[in-house]
């Protein structure tokens, strides 16, 4: 079975991953910490992200 953390991808920074959102132009910088889902930014897919 896969954790919902699990979602996305692996992000440049280790530890991070991202998620796209579907219904919109944006992706979702998170962090997992056991039971926990901290949300780190919400990104544009316009931004440079640099």
């Amino acid at each position: 079975m896969r954790r919902l953390g699990d979602i996305g991808r692996p992000s440049r920074v280790e530890g991070v991953r991202e998620m796209s959102v579907r219904a919109a132009p944006y992706v979702i910088a998170y962090q997992v910490d056991g039971d926990t889902i901290d949300i780190l930014a919400v990104y544009h897919t316009a931004q440079d992200r640099r």
